[in-house]
Protein backbone atom coordinates (compact mmCIF):
# COMPACT_ATOMS: atom_id res chain seq x y z
CA UNK A 1 0.00 0.00 0.00
CA UNK A 2 3.14 2.27 -0.57
CA UNK A 3 3.41 5.55 -0.39
CA UNK A 4 0.24 5.34 1.74
CA UNK A 5 0.78 2.89 4.23
CA UNK A 6 4.59 1.69 4.94
CA UNK A 7 5.92 -1.75 6.78
CA UNK A 8 5.70 -0.63 10.45
CA UNK A 9 3.19 1.94 10.47
CA UNK A 10 0.80 2.23 12.85
CA UNK A 11 -2.83 2.74 12.07
CA UNK A 12 -6.28 3.29 13.59
CA UNK A 13 -8.47 0.39 12.53
CA UNK A 14 -12.22 0.29 13.31
CA UNK A 15 -14.53 -2.65 13.41
CA UNK A 16 -17.95 -3.27 13.52
CA UNK A 17 -20.58 -6.26 14.02
CA UNK A 18 -22.42 -6.30 10.93
CA UNK A 19 -20.11 -4.10 9.19
CA UNK A 20 -21.04 -4.02 5.79
CA UNK A 21 -17.97 -3.56 3.54
CA UNK A 22 -17.66 -1.86 -0.04
CA UNK A 23 -14.93 -1.75 -2.72
CA UNK A 24 -12.52 0.69 -1.88
CA UNK A 25 -12.34 0.28 1.72
CA UNK A 26 -8.96 -0.34 3.22
CA UNK A 27 -9.11 -3.16 5.80
CA UNK A 28 -6.50 -4.80 8.37
CA UNK A 29 -6.58 -8.15 7.59
CA UNK A 30 -5.29 -11.23 9.26
CA UNK A 31 -3.77 -13.69 6.61
CA UNK A 32 -3.19 -16.93 7.02
CA UNK A 33 0.31 -17.42 5.24
CA UNK A 34 1.12 -13.57 5.24
CA UNK A 35 0.09 -12.51 8.63
CA UNK A 36 -1.09 -8.82 8.92
CA UNK A 37 -2.09 -6.67 6.00
CA UNK A 38 -3.29 -3.67 4.70
CA UNK A 39 -4.87 -3.61 1.56
CA UNK A 40 -7.84 -2.35 -0.74
CA UNK A 41 -10.96 -4.10 -1.27
CA UNK A 42 -11.41 -4.64 -4.70
CA UNK A 43 -13.65 -7.93 -5.31
CA UNK A 44 -16.46 -8.34 -3.07
CA UNK A 45 -18.38 -11.76 -3.41
CA UNK A 46 -21.27 -13.21 -0.67
CA UNK A 47 -19.30 -12.80 2.59
CA UNK A 48 -15.78 -12.85 0.91
CA UNK A 49 -13.42 -10.11 -0.37
CA UNK A 50 -10.65 -9.81 -2.82
CA UNK A 51 -8.01 -7.57 -1.73
CA UNK A 52 -5.29 -5.50 -3.66
CA UNK A 53 -2.50 -3.50 -2.93
CA UNK A 54 -2.49 0.30 -4.23
CA UNK A 55 0.65 -0.20 -5.59
CA UNK A 56 1.27 -3.02 -8.02
CA UNK A 57 5.01 -3.33 -8.38
CA UNK A 58 5.65 -3.94 -4.71
CA UNK A 59 2.83 -5.86 -3.18
CA UNK A 60 1.54 -9.36 -2.84
CA UNK A 61 -0.75 -10.00 -5.90
CA UNK A 62 -4.66 -10.69 -5.13
CA UNK A 63 -3.91 -13.88 -6.58
CA UNK A 64 -1.59 -14.75 -3.84
CA UNK A 65 -3.75 -13.25 -1.45
CA UNK A 66 -6.55 -15.09 -2.71
CA UNK A 67 -10.42 -14.73 -1.84
CA UNK A 68 -10.63 -13.83 1.85
CA UNK A 69 -13.47 -15.09 4.23
CA UNK A 70 -15.12 -11.59 5.80
CA UNK A 71 -14.50 -12.67 9.36
CA UNK A 72 -10.49 -12.28 9.09
CA UNK A 73 -10.85 -8.66 8.35
CA UNK A 74 -9.64 -6.82 11.70
CA UNK A 75 -11.58 -3.77 10.83
CA UNK A 76 -11.55 -0.50 8.21
CA UNK A 77 -8.49 1.45 8.41
CA UNK A 78 -9.41 5.17 9.52
CA UNK A 79 -6.03 6.92 10.48
CA UNK A 80 -2.85 6.14 9.75
CA UNK A 81 -0.53 7.21 13.43
CA UNK A 82 2.44 7.39 11.96
CA UNK A 83 1.56 10.63 10.19
CA UNK A 84 -0.34 11.98 13.45
CA UNK A 85 2.48 14.81 14.75
CA UNK A 86 3.75 14.19 17.78
CA UNK A 87 2.35 16.70 20.08
CA UNK A 88 2.05 15.16 23.57
CA UNK A 89 4.63 16.51 25.99
CA UNK A 90 6.74 13.90 27.49
CA UNK A 91 6.41 13.93 31.66
CA UNK A 92 9.96 14.77 33.31
CA UNK A 93 12.44 12.28 34.15
CA UNK A 94 11.14 11.69 38.19
CA UNK A 95 8.03 10.92 36.99
CA UNK A 96 8.17 8.23 35.10
CA UNK A 97 8.20 4.88 35.97
CA UNK A 98 9.35 1.33 34.80
CA UNK A 99 8.87 -2.85 35.48
CA UNK A 100 11.41 -4.79 37.61
CA UNK A 101 10.83 -8.04 38.35
CA UNK A 102 7.02 -7.38 37.16
CA UNK A 103 6.44 -4.44 39.83
CA UNK A 104 5.85 -0.75 38.74
CA UNK A 105 9.07 1.20 40.93
CA UNK A 106 9.27 4.88 40.17
CA UNK A 107 12.99 6.20 38.86
CA UNK A 108 14.98 7.65 41.13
Amino acid sequence: MNPVYKHGDFVLAFHWQNRQYRLGDVVLLRHPKFGMLIKRISQLREDHVLLEGDNADSSISPARIGWQPEDRILGKVSLNLSNVPKRIKQPQQQNRVTVADNKNVPIK
